[in-house]
Parts: structure tokens; C-alpha cells; sequence
């Protein structure tokens, strides 16, 4: 217990950097997509959400569901970490090239105008930088959340000083496509950067066959669960798009942006507690399996806050963030807020099963939750307009958060109890019990 109490204390200061990194890049992007809102208006930031949704459906393609098998594995360092990096950057070159091309396809199919063609290929651009974007889980795995946040720092501020110029200019809306494909640009130079500082180089980077097996066997049931994720995330704001016209997009455009701003909470704690979870459950099952259930316990009391919060004060938020011409965006977030606790239920099953390596779960679970948000969508949005939308997403997400099948299946019975009790709050404490202790 005190050598995996001593390895958290190393794991508290990385968590306290990530979300430091985190909430500055949610703060800065939130108050900058405030201002570009404010000026672009409901028909132009419309299109804006249209397109980031349009090609953020190609994600999965241009990462190739690797990105958590890279990290499990520079965690456990079995091989030369030079291989893994060097493999992966060739995937996500490979994956960058696919995606772009298929945003491209899918703009003309879909018989798009110039300006929005235009906006969905610069920012489809970005993926091919992904390449580069391996490095994050190597300073991830060295536990270097330092770096990460100078990173996302300096990146986040050039973007934000770009967009403020194009708003102060009052330029069209392709340069924000432009401002949005420059902040990968950064990134990606900011991660060599820092990766040379280290000292660092890429001579040892190796394309190794073995280890591209191993991604792609392991992955591909990531890489078709993240399609089927980013579906139903993104598929509403596309119907909507077609159905309701831009002004009604820009509107829930605004939503989302809102509420999904909370669900960055479970993925940095996620993120920064996985690596002590995977060596957590080699030195001590029961410890292992405490830790899940209190994390759970506190994804869950953490999301309840929010919700009332937010409902609360909904008509305020608007008002104060996007101004008079949102405000009837209040009534859909009021809704949509609600599929917050079951968004951080998912979060937090899916590191469990990727560390359970029942990634084939995680599929089965994306794919009924896409195929339950269409046809809720197709349903719900002739009839109800946005609050429809909304009702859609709380469902789907309901239904992937409780997973029934768990019932069922033996080896995800425990899981789906695990939810069940993380409403006893002292499973909670517990979890911010073990965080005091790895300060003593």
C-alpha cells in the first residue's frame, strides 16, 4: 500500500498540471468561442459547428483507435519505446491521409456549397498533424504533465490571438477554420519541442510490423467504437443542419459547446490516474477494484453537482456567456446537462474495459448508442425541434451508461454493479481519502 501510496503522490502532481493544462485550454477556447459566436451570429456559427461536426466524424479514421493501446503500452515499456512511437506515427500518418480524404468525398456527396467544402477541407487538414501527436502519450507515460500544459498553453494562445485579430478585422468565416488548423500546427511543433529538450531525437524511431499488428489487432474494435461514439455525438448537429437550417445550429452549437465543456473532468482524472489503475491492479486486486468502484462513487456525486448548478442557473449562463440572441438555448442545455452523469459513467467504463482488454465491449456499447441516437434523432427533431435533439442524446446516453447486456454477462456483472453503488457517497470519500493520503 505505501509503494502504490507514494506512486500517487508522483500521479497527484501530474493530475494537478493536466488539469491545470486542461481548464486553461477549456477557458481560453470557451471565452474566444464566446466572442466568435458573438460575431459570427446563429447562421455562421451554424455553419462553423456543421463543419467541426462533419469532420470530426473522420477522428476515429485519422487516429485508428490506437491512441490508449500506445499509452497502456509505453506504461508498461516491454519494448523500446522509439518502436512504438516510430509505428504510430506512421498509422496516424497513414490514418490523417484517409480521413481528409474521406471529409472530401463526403463534402461533395453531400453536394456542400464553396465556402463550407472550403472550411470542412482546412480543417480536415489538421489530422494530417496528428503524426506528430504520439508524443503526448510518451510525455503521459514519463508522467510529464508539465510539458503537456506549455504545450496546449502556447498553442491555445496563438489560436485565441488569431481568432481575436480575425474578430477585431472582422474578416470572413473561413480565416476560423484557419485559426482552428494553426493551433494544430503549433501543437504538433511545440511537441517536437519539447521532445528534443528532453534530449530526445527520432533516430530511434523504428517502424516495427510486430507492434503495427499489435495496434490494429487491438484497435480495430476501438477504431469502429470511436465511429460509432463520434456518431452519436455528432450526428444530431448534422440532422439538425438539413432539417432545421443554420440559425437552429448555430443555437445548439451553443448547447453542446456548453455542456460539453464538463465532460473534460472525467477524462483528465482519467487520463492521469490510468497509469497507477494498470500497475495498481498487478500489485493488489482488491485495491484495484476499490479504486474503480470509489472513482465511480465521485464521477458520479461530481456530475450530480453540476447538473443542479447548471439547471439552476441556466437563463443566467446564456445571458451572461452568449448573449440575447442564445438565450433560447437555455431551455435545450436544461435538458441536454442531464446527460452528463451518464457521459462520465462512460468515460470512466470505457478505461476500465481498455485496462479489462474487453475493448470488443466498448464497440458493442458505441454501437447501440449510435444506432439509438439516428433513429431517436429521426424521430424526435421533425416533431419536437431542438429540445428533441436534446431528449435523443439523453437517452442514447442512458442506454450506453447502463449497458443492459452487462446483466447478463459475468464478466461485466461486477462493472455494472459498480455503477449501481456509486450513488453511496462514501465510496466517494474514499477516493478523496486515497488522494490525501498520497500527499503524507
Amino acid at each position: 500500500m505505501k509503494k502504490i501510496n507514494k506512486g500517487l503522490k508522483k500521479y497527484l502532481i501530474n493530475t494537478i498540471w493536466q488539469f491545470f493544462e486542461k481548464f486553461f485550454a477549456l477557458f481560453v477556447s470557451f471565452i474566444v468561442g464566446l466572442t466568435v459566436a458573438r460575431y459570427l451570429g446563429k447562421e455562421q456559427y451554424g455553419i462553423l459547428g456543421y463543419a467541426q461536426s462533419l469532420v470530426g466524424l473522420f477522428a476515429c479514421i485519422a487516429d485508428f483507435g490506437i491512441n490508449e493501446i500506445l499509452n497502456r503500452e509505453l506504461v508498461k515499456k516491454e519494448k523500446p519505446i522509439g518502436h512504438f512511437l516510430g509505428t504510430a506515427s506512421v498509422i496516424k500518418l497513414i490514418g490523417g491521409i484517409l480521413a481528409l480524404s474521406g471529409i472530401l468525398a463526403t463534402g461533395y456527396f453531400l453536394n456542400l456549397d464553396t465556402q463550407t467544402l472550403l472550411l470542412v477541407f482546412i480543417l480536415g487538414t489538421a489530422y494530417l498533424f496528428h503524426t506528430v501527436f504520439v508524443l503526448q502519450f510518451y510525455f503521459k507515460s514519463k508522467i510529464l504533465g508539465k510539458q503537456l500544459f506549455w504545450v496546449s498553453f502556447f498553442a491555445n494562445i496563438f489560436s485565441a490571438t488569431l481568432k481575436f485579430l480575425f474578430v477585431f478585422f472582422e474578416l470572413d468565416l473561413i480565416y476560423f477554420g484557419v485559426a482552428l488548423l494553426s493551433e494544430s500546427i503549433m501543437m504538433a511543433a511545440l511537441y517536437y519541442h519539447y521532445y528534443y529538450k528532453l534530449g530526445e531525437n527520432f533516430s530511434d524511431w523504428k517502424y516495427d510490423s510486430k507492434i503495427a499488428t499489435l495496434f490494429l489487432r487491438e484497435g480495430w474494435p476501438l477504431i469502429l467504437s470511436t465511429i460509432m461514439v463520434t456518431v452519436f455525438m455528432r450526428v444530431d448537429q448534422i440532422m439538425i443542419k438539413h432539417i432545421l437550417g443554420n440559425a437552429s445550429n448555430g443555437l445548439y452549437n451553443a448547447t453542446v459547446k456548453l455542456s460539453e465543456l464538463w465532460y473534460t473532468i472525467p477524462v483528465v482524472i482519467c487520463n492521469s490516474i490510468f497509469p497507477s489503475m494498470v500497475k495498481s491492479k498487478q500489485v493488489d486486486i482488491s485495491t484495484y477494484n476499490l479504486r474503480i468502484q470509489s472513482l465511480f462513487s465521485f464521477m458520479f456525486w461530481i456530475a450530480l453537482v453540476i447538473i443542479i448548478v447548471n439547471y439552476v442557473f441556466a437563463d443566467l449562463i446564456f445571458d451572461v456567456t452568449y448573449g440575447e440572441q442564445y438565450l433560447s438555448s437555455a431551455a435545450i442545455y436544461r435538458i441536454h446537462i442531464f446527460s452528463s452523469i451518464f457521459m462520465f459513467f462512460v468515460i470512466t467504463s470505457t478505461r476500465y474495459l481498455q485496462i479489462e482488454k474487453l475493448t470488443k465491449q466498448v464497440f458493442y456499447r458505441s454501437v447501440l448508442g449510435a444506432i439509438s441516437n439516428i433513429l431517436l434523432n429521426i424521430v424526435l427533431i421533425p416533431k419536437y425541434g431542438l429540445s428533441g435533439a436534446a431528449y435523443a442524446t439523453l437517452i442514447s446516453y442512458g442506454i450506453i451508461s447502463y449497458y443492459p447486456l452487462d446483466l447478463f454477462n459475468k464478466k461485466l456483472f461486477g462493472l455494472f454493479k459498480m455503477k449501481i453503488k456509486a450513488m453511496n457517497p462514501f465510496y466517494a470519500i474514499n477516493f478523496l481519502k486515497s488522494i490525501y493520503s498520497s500527499k503524507r
